[in-house]
């Protein structure tokens, strides 16, 4: 997209010639570079309008499922979730599905690590479709196969250790045989060392 043959270039040299035109084939070949460039261009933003400024991408993702699943999970309540997800369900499923997405995405991977961690899950799509589970939590490397972690992560506050906590029991079920050492650090924020 960014070279012209020669013998293109050189056959409209002479076109010019033939016309008499003060033009040159290189000027032309330029000109016609940057004109494909600007259509490639503006097809890529055209499809990236289509896909994220309307809801093709939302159709396209997962979202149905998910709202099925946050279904369940709402419908089944805390039941024997620790106090600690009672604020989950203190909305309404209608409020809480009018939710974005991410939001959605969110409070799911929350609930569903807490049940996959007392082993209280209902078997649905997203315990069996690892595509649907990906696209809640989308795979990192293996807890273990980092072998000796000198990881020490700040986080500058309590939920985002919770989401953190959530997302390895989420990705990592097999492996939460994980010890980790949870430490208030002097200037407030929360640190977690395994």
């Amino acid at each position: 997209m960014g070279c012209i043959a020669k013998p293109i270039v050189s056959l409209q040299n002479s076109y010019y010639l033939t016309i008499q035109s003060r033009k040159k084939g290189s000027t032309w070949a330029t000109w016609l570079i940057i004109k494909g460039w600007n259509l490639v261009y503006h097809l890529w933003t055209h499809h990236n309008s289509v896909l994220h400024e309307s809801q093709a991408l939302t159709s396209l993702s997962g979202l149905d499922p998910l709202r099925r699943a946050i279904k369940t999970e709402h419908t089944l309540g805390r039941s024997s979730l620790h106090q600690v997800y009672n604020r989950y369900f203190s909305t309404t499923l209608e409020t809480l599905l009018q939710r974005p997405p991410d939001q959605l995405k969110q409070w799911f991977l929350v609930i569903r690590s807490g049940r996959e961690a007392i082993h209280a899950t209902t078997p649905d799509t997203f315990s069996t479709n690892a595509t649907l589970r990906n696209w809640i939590a989308p795979p990192r490397p293996s807890i273990c196969s980092i072998s000796y972690l000198s990881l020490s992560l700040l986080l500058p506050s309590r939920s985002q250790l919770r989401a953190l906590l959530a997302w390895i029991v989420f990705t990592q079920p097999t492996q939460v045989n994980l010890f980790c050492v949870i430490s208030t650090l002097s200037d407030g924020r929360v640190g977690l060392i395994p």
